[in-house]
């Protein structure tokens, strides 16, 4: 009984864990440095800047740590 409270519990914890390695966070962003340092301070790996209009950019950061 107790191993497959201990099974059900590793399994929620998982679960949760790569919920939040997927994380995702979007922004507006002045140019590609600007969202560069946006997704450094939310302690993101990956990042993608693309240009929405002419003199906006939309910042998407991968994979954050709350």
């Amino acid at each position: 009984m107790n191993t497959k409270v201990v099974l059900i519990m590793l399994m929620i914890t998982s679960v949760i864990l790569v919920v939040e390695a997927e994380t995702l966070f979007t922004a507006n962003c002045l140019d590609r440095k600007d969202c560069k340092k946006h997704c450094k301070s939310k302690g993101c790996k990956e990042m993608k800047c693309e240009q929405i209009i002419k003199p906006t950019w939309r910042c998407l950061c991968i994979m954050c740590s709350k």
